[in-house]
């Protein structure tokens, strides 16, 4: 029989017979918001009922293992933990002594607090420990430091958040490493603290953690959209897709932008580096993952003159800024490796979007790492998409879904030409210039552009010279018909109906035409060249007034090229409508219809002037007039 006092030895033993590591500290509520109590977890991790009663707790700062000089301590009077039993120990400092209630209104406790601790207080900046010392033996310290899972707190709505330790890293060891590899703020799991608000946590439960995601591969994300000149250059954006078949980890990603195209090359980048909460920033496959500068929203809509957000980014950034006028690269690196790289060239692109505030979209053809690299594998999305950005602007993009490009069916090389230029008109008419589609079907010229150019001293292009207009930058549609004619003319109408509204010809402007110069003008759909020709009003004899034009004989992409080919306007080929009579201003040529290069004398004779042998009468213009209803111009709303 065990006699009294060998009965209160026996218990002082048991007392006295933990271990380290008997009890983990699993949790940790550091900085909660106003009125609501500071809050930890202890996990009983001995393989056995564990009796705390009688332990200190130990928090404050200073040399790892001088407990007593820490500043803070608190004995637990009575505490006993089963086997994998959590205890919640909480602060008295707050409203009541409840961690956890079941419902906003605060009538029923779902976790009641296992002690209730006063004298510690732990603190928000800087690091410090806790530590848990049973009879002299420490069980359990870690080092703490909220500003490690602030920004995780920030991003999970800043609302209350406690850190909690891996379930994977239950032990007094692996605490130890206060890093998101074994700490996080717990993913998804909610309660109602003694304040009624929604924080986040785990007390007294199994802790859950997001799972710790491998880095980004080679071709598993993918630059898909870039907002390269949005009208507030603050609202830039940026798309990344999943192409690797995975889930995979963005978070310490770095996004880098510089003049290479390889990212380690020695160069002055401007470099960000992406981070998630717990070092996750995860990138599913087949989503599209929107990262946005300076702004939560990518686009909404306006009421009431206020913006609405509806498309968020998934990353806001800054200190990275995409260049408008010059090229560059974008490169995403991962783990020391590059993922994905594309080309910023903004203007290769500019031309197809005439109202401006365009994306480059990558061609949904090729959503690969590989098709990116290529300017021709980007493209701009046709005008119908269109959003509103968070500063209240158009923009035209698709942002969080699969590009779509502008696809229009634009000639190939040779299939329209130029054959026809009025470049010095008389009196009150426009400039205009002439292109004929040689094909057996209808091509677009909506998009297409007009590039004019000279040569300086050197034989070489003149950059300084360089002038570029789009057709249908009006918003009109521009396509001619197999064999039709399509007539352009500078700012103003050749032929306005009764309304003074264009129904003959397409306007341009930017460009103007000199008769003193040598002028090459090229004609470019979607980057492609179509057709080059050199004209020289002055140089080939041309008279005031009179259009140069093509020999039908030489129609083709290589017979405008010579200008031999070219013949000037008979003045029987007078157009009555390009005429004043009164003040003696007259122009000549055949806009809108079929070349005819007369071989009628001019008045007075004039040497200079060259006709090919083909025939024609003075009484043009009684015909054309019937043949302009056949011009190939139409004009319809931009599809």
């Amino acid at each position: 029989m065990i006699g009294p006092f060998s009965l209160w030895t026996l218990l002082t033993l048991s007392a006295s017979a933990q271990s380290a590591g008997d009890a983990v500290i699993t949790e940790i509520s550091i900085a909660p918001n106003a009125d609501v109590s500071e809050w930890f977890e202890l996990t009983n991790r001995s393989g056995h009922t564990l009796d705390l009663s009688g332990c200190t707790l130990y928090e404050g700062s200073g040399a790892e293992g001088d407990w007593a000089n820490w500043g803070h301590q608190y004995t637990i009077a009575n505490l006993t933990l089963a086997n994998n039993q959590r205890g919640v120990l909480m602060n008295n400092d707050g409203a009541d002594d409840c961690v956890a209630y079941t419902s906003t209104a605060l009538t029923t406790c779902d976790v009641p607090p296992d002690v209730v601790y006063s004298a510690l207080s732990f603190n928000n900046t800087g690091t410090e420990r806790l530590a848990l010392v049973c009879n002299g033996t420490l069980i359990d310290a870690i080092s703490y430091a909220w500003s490690t899972f602030s920004a995780d707190c920030s991003l999970a709505n800043n609302k209350n958040c406690s850190v909690a330790l891996r379930e994977t890293n239950l032990t007094a060891t692996a605490n130890d490493d206060w890093s998101a590899d074994a700490w996080c703020v717990p993913e998804g799991s909610e309660y109602i603290d003694e304040a009624g608000t929604t924080a986040r946590g785990t007390p007294g439960e199994t802790n859950v953690c997001p799972q710790i995601l491998g880095s980004c591969g080679a071709g598993q994300a993918v630059f898909t959209e870039l907002m390269i000149d949005p009208p507030d250059g603050y609202k830039e954006f940026i798309e990344l897709y999943g192409a690797g078949g995975s889930e995979c980890n963005l978070s310490g990603c770095q996004l880098m932008e510089g003049p290479n195209p390889d990212p380690f090359a020695v160069e002055d980048w401007d470099v960000i580096t992406l981070t998630g909460q717990a070092n996750n920033l995860p990138l599913m496959s087949g989503d599209h993952f929107l990262l946005a500068r300076s702004s939560e929203w990518v686009a909404g809509t306006m009421v009431a003159g206020e913006f609405v957000g509806q498309i968020p980014a998934d990353y806001t950034y800054s200190g990275i800024s995409l260049p408008n006028t010059e090229e560059s690269w974008v490169h995403l690196v991962c783990d020391g490796s590059r993922v994905d790289s594309a080309p910023v060239d903004w203007e290769s692109l500019v031309a197809l979007c005439p109202g401006g505030n365009c994306a480059a979209n990558l061609n949904p053809s090729g959503y690969t790492a590989a098709a990116n690299d290529a300017l021709s594998g980007w493209c701009v999305p046709p005008p119908g998409n269109t959003f509103t950005n968070p500063a209240g602007e158009e923009i035209v993009a698709t942002p969080g879904a699969r590009s779509v490009c502008l696809s229009l069916n634009w000639p190939d090389p040779g299939e329209v030409i130029f054959t026809e230029a009025l470049i010095s008109p008389q009196g009150d008419v426009p400039e205009y210039l002439e292109l004929k589609n040689i094909t057996s079907a209808e091509r677009d010229l909506s998009y297409c552009a007009l590039r004019r150019y000279r040569l300086g001293d050197d034989g070489e292009e003149n950059p300084d010279s360089v002038k570029l207009t789009l057709l249908g930058a009006d918003g009109v549609d521009v396509s001619v018909i197999a064999g039709g004619i399509q007539l352009l003319s500078y700012k103003d109408c050749v032929f306005p109906d009764e309304n003074g509204d264009c129904t003959l010809s397409a306007l341009y402007d930017t460009i103007q035409l000199s008769a003193t110069e040598d002028e090459h003008l090229q004609l470019l759909c979607d980057g492609v060249l179509i057709d080059e020709v050199s004209l020289y009003h002055d140089g080939e004899g041309i008279r005031p007034g009179h259009a140069m034009m093509l020999d039908p004989g030489a129609e083709t992409t290589e017979g405008n090229d010579d200008t031999s080919a070219w013949c000037e306007a008979a003045f029987s080929q007078r157009v009555e409508g390009l005429c004043d009579v009164e003040n003696g201003d007259c122009n000549y040529g055949t806009p809108g219809v079929q070349n005819i290069c007369l071989t009628d004398k001019p008045t007075p004779p004039d040497p200079v002037m060259r006709c090919s042998s083909s025939g024609g009468t003075g009484a043009w213009w009684s015909a054309a007039l019937a043949m302009l209803a056949m011009a190939g111009r139409r004009r319809r709303g931009v599809r």
